[in-house]
Formats: C-alpha cells, sequence, structure tokens
C-alpha cells in the first residue's frame, strides 16, 4: 500500500469537495478514509453553526440516521450468539402483542424479513412532522405497527421500511430485558470506547454537536430543529445514533477486523463486541436498482458489486454516472442515512479492509454526502475514469428545483366549473383533523398547531396541501414526496355526509389510506 500516494490524492479532492457543499448549500462535513485496516485521513470541512461561525471537527457530533440500522442488527447479533434468539423464529413467538393485519406475516415474518425489508409492509410515514417532530409516543408503537397494511408478499419485493426496526427494538427488551440503546451502550460503544457516540437520546450531555440546516432554492441554508429520534422516541431504532468521524473511525475498525476474521475463520474473535457479521452483511434480498453483477440488502446493508452505482436508489436525474468504470470489480457495503438537517454516507470494501464516512449536518438541493462518498471512492481506489462529482451536483440540485415546480403545475388546479368545485366547505370538517377557519379548509395532524397545513382546492373533493419548497425547508419537513402525497380527497357515506379521509402518504403501494371520521 503507497499510503503517502493515497493521502495525497485524498489531501488534493478538498477544494472539490468545498465546490460540492456549495453546489448542494450544504453548511458543514466531516469525513475519514481507512485502508488496509488502518486511517490514512480525515478532514472537515464548513460549520458546525454557521451563526456562530463554528467550524466542523473530527468531533463534531452528527446524526447518522439510518447507518443506525447496521448497529441494532448487530446489537441482535449479539443475542443469536447468546442463544437467546434464532434469527429465523418467527416474530410473533417472541412478542405476544404482535398481531399485524396480515396473517401471513402475523404468522411467519422472522427477523431476517424485516431487517431485510422483504416484509412487504409499507413504510407508514405519518409518526413524522416538520421540524424533525415524532407525532405519536412510544406507547402508540405496537398499536400503529399492527395496523400496517400488507404491500406485497412476504419475501416477493424490497420495500423500505422503517418500522422492521422498530419491532427489532421491542424484540430486544423482550429477550434481553435491555432497551435497544442500553444494549448498544453497554456491548458495543463503552468497550469500543465510542465516548462521544449516544444512541439515548440525550444531545444535551455534548458539546460541539451540529446544528441542523435545510437548503432553499437559491441555495441559502435556514436552520431548523435537530433530529429528534434516540432513546425511547418512537423509531428510533431504525435512525436514533449520533456520533462523530472520530468515532465512526473506530467504530468501522473494529468491524472490518472482525468482518475479516469471521469470513476467514467462521467464528468470532474473543472479546469482539461484534457477532454475526457475515451473516448480518449478506445478501437477504434484491435491490430495485438494475446492476450487472450485484445489488442487494442485507440486515441494515446495501451490497453493491462496482461498477455501477452505490446504495438502493438512483438519484433523480436517473442516469447516475458509472462508479469505477473500467476498474475490476468491487464489493461495496454500505449505507445512507437521512432526516430534515443531516445526511450521512457510510462505505465498506471488504476486499481491501477500507471504509469512508461521510457525515454532515444539512438536507440540500442535492446529496453532498452521497456525492462526497463517490468521489472519495473514485480516488481512494484511483479508478481509471473519474467522474465529475461537481458537475453532477449541479445537475441534481437544478433538477430538485425544476421537481417541485413539476411537482406544483400536476397540482395547479384545474379551471373551476359547476361540475368539478368545491361543495359547502363547512361539510368537510373532521374533528382535530380537518377545521373551517377563516372560510378556508385546514389540515392538522394531531391537532398541531405547528402541523397545520391550509388547503386548497383542487377539483371535486379533493384539495391540496402543497406549499413551496422553501416553504417546506423552512418548515423542516421530508422533500422527497410525490406528487399526490399533497393530496387529500373526501367520500361520502350513502347519505351524503363527508365520512372518510383518503390520502395516498406511503409511496410504496397505490392504495390510499383511510381515515373515518369521528364525531366530538
Amino acid at each position: 500500500m503507497d499510503t503517502d500516494a493515497i493521502k495525497s490524492r485524498l489531501t488534493a479532492i478538498r477544494p472539490v469537495i468545498e465546490e460540492i457543499l456549495t453546489a448542494a448549500g450544504t453548511v458543514g462535513l466531516a469525513y475519514g478514509v481507512i485502508h488496509e485496516g488502518k486511517i490514512v485521513h480525515t478532514d472537515n470541512a464548513g460549520f458546525s453553526d454557521l451563526e456562530r461561525k463554528l467550524p466542523v471537527n473530527e468531533e463534531t457530533i452528527f446524526p447518522i440516521a439510518s447507518m443506525t440500522k447496521g448497529l441494532v442488527s448487530s446489537a441482535l447479533g449479539l443475542l443469536v450468539e447468546d442463544e437467546k434468539l434464532e434469527w429465523d423464529t418467527p416474530i410473533s413467538k417472541m412478542l405476544p402483542d404482535f398481531n399485524p393485519r396480515s396473517k401471513e406475516v402475523r404468522e411467519s415474518a422472522t427477523l431476517i424479513d424485516l431487517l431485510s425489508m422483504r416484509s412487504g409492509l409499507e413504510n407508514y410515514g405519518v409518526w413524522f412532522g416538520s421540524q424533525n417532530s415524532i407525532l405519536f409516543p412510544q406507547s402508540d408503537s405496537m398499536t400503529l405497527i399492527n395496523d400496517l397494511q400488507q404491500r406485497a408478499a412476504l419475501g416477493s419485493e424490497w420495500i423500505y421500511n422503517n418500522w422492521g426496526y422498530e419491532i427489532a427494538g421491542h424484540v430486544i427488551k423482550q429477550i434481553s430485558g435491555e432497551t435497544w440503546h442500553s444494549l448498544l451502550h453497554s456491548k458495543i460503544f463503552e468497550p469500543l470506547g465510542l465516548h462521544r457516540t449516544d444512541a439515548r437520546g440525550r444531545p444535551g450531555d455534548f458539546d460541539n454537536v451540529a446544528q441542523a440546516y435545510m437548503s432553499l432554492d437559491d441555495g441559502t441554508p435556514v436552520l431548523i430543529s435537530g433530529v429528534k429520534l434516540g432513546g425511547d422516541v418512537l423509531i428510533s431504532p431504525a435512525g436514533g445514533v449520533k456520533s462523530c468521524v472520530k468515532d465512526m473511525l473506530m467504530l468501522y475498525q473494529a468491524i472490518v477486523a472482525e468482518y475479516s476474521h469471521q469470513s476467514t475463520n467462521g467464528q468470532t474473535s474473543t472479546g469482539s463486541p461484534f457477532k454475526e457479521l457475515p451473516k448480518i452483511m449478506s445478501a437477504h434480498m434484491d435491490l430495485p436498482v438494475q446492476n450487472p453483477r450485484e445489488a442487494s440488502y442485507g440486515l441494515g446493508w446495501c451490497r453493491n458489486s462496482l461498477p455501477g452505482s452505490l446504495g438502493a436508489y438512483r438519484s433523480i436525474l436517473g442516469d447516475d454516472p458509472v462508479l469505477g468504470d473500467g476498474a475490476p470489480p468491487k464489493l461495496v457495503i454500505s449505507h445512507a442515512g437521512g432526516m430534515p438537517g443531516s445526511s450521512s454516507w457510510m462505505g465498506f470494501f471488504p476486499d481491501s479492509r477500507s471504509v469512508i464516512v461521510v457525515l454532515t449536518n444539512s438536507s440540500s438541493l442535492c446529496d453532498a454526502a452521497d456525492h462526497t462518498m463517490r468521489l472519495l471512492t473514485q480516488t481512494l481506489f484511483d479508478f481509471p475514469k473519474k467522474n465529475d462529482y461537481v458537475m453532477w451536483a449541479k445537475r441534481v440540485a437544478d433538477a430538485e428545483r425544476g421537481r417541485y415546480a413539476k411537482i406544483a403545475a400536476e397540482l395547479e388546479a384545474p379551471e373551476r366549473t359547476p361540475e368539478n368545485g368545491p361543495k359547502d366547505l363547512t361539510r368537510y370538517t373532521f374533528a382535530i383533523v380537518i377545521a373551517f377557519r377563516e372560510e378556508a379548509l385546514a389540515m392538522s395532524f394531531q391537532g398541531r398547531d405547528d402541523e397545520t397545513f391550509d388547503l386548497k382546492h383542487h377539483e371535486h373533493d379533493t384539495f391540496s396541501w402543497l406549499l413551496t419548497r422553501d416553504e417546506l425547508s423552512r418548515r423542516g419537513r421530508y422533500l422527497n414526496e410525490q406528487a399526490r402525497h399533497y393530496l387529500v380527497r373526501f367520500e361520502d357515506d350513502a347519505d351524503g355526509k363527508v365520512e372518510k379521509l383518503c390520502w395516498s402518504h406511503d409511496p410504496s403501494g397505490p392504495a390510499d389510506a383511510v381515515f373515518m371520521r369521528q364525531e366530538d
């Protein structure tokens, strides 16, 4: 290994990474690289706190979001190694309250099905609101789980789903007597000396925590409330860990060493906090992306064979540049993470025992963590064909601006006629959910003032709650929804009285969710 040459190449691309941040509207970023099991490069750019001009450093704490999933699978691996559970045991045999609508899922779904996202269950996203608010208490968790719709047959289709990891949190508590976050701290974080990594949801215990930002159409960052997942908050096992690059590199060094040992020797090293890694990181379900070699999902890990792309999704442009074109095949085991005000990526390359970690504090016009991850990858391995990721970031940012213009055009109300106009607006009012105010309708999630949106008539009994992209950014909302997400439709009963609201909030299926009217 020519470490000096690698360090020189990685150092030389810092100005390029800064250009990517500018194109995206990303405020701050930290990154690090491991090669042949050793840390060879770390660097930072931008600010953890823009208003106070506090720079990012290797100890700045960021949400790692869905990169948490692989860690929760590792916590379950500890229980499997201790023979307290098995990967293929039906969930219903471990959780007495697990009683989903689907008979197939209820009787047969296992941890493998849930963690590899092949359960067929919908990714019910109504739990999440503006400014990173969680709209339901943890006490509602099992009720919400049991109400999930099945969108595909068990084992037939990969559907991104956070609820499988929420269920895993229940399994950990039931089997071990410890919460998911307590188990991670006592068995993994503390033994590894990760003193700036938190799963308990207590960011106030730390200094140097990155603020959260969204970028407006012109790239200007706006401050929003930070990620609130962690501890016993709903859905936290799917994305509740926060950490810094320094700790993440220590964590992944341990994973690299143990994965290599287990893959070679078929057994766990004495004293390692990581068990069952080949099982956790192996392919359990094909991903819905085209790759001539491999695109699959493990238990909280994506697997892609380069040359190709990374992760589970294509960019908004749909024709991502080939990473590693002209180079020999190379497996990368990776995962991204994203919440409003944060984006992260990590990739593990088993053949060279390499890892790349990128953490940011922004949701931007394009995913700066993604573009930086790809740039670092092609630089680390010195791929013969180099992609221009600054150009690509600019193209994606322009496409994101255009995407919202298309959504707004799609939801523009048709010309009003007597046939397609609304009826008396007061007939649409639902207790708590839909209110009539100032001669207009408004939709309020969970009856909260900070989760209230004006409804604009679209046609017939359908209304839109779409805001501009800048308005949604200032409210700290997810920005990757389809047009139909912003439409709600009212339906009458046999007597002509509005009895239900229909809303296609779940991108994993065509069916509307139906909310029945409840009188005061």
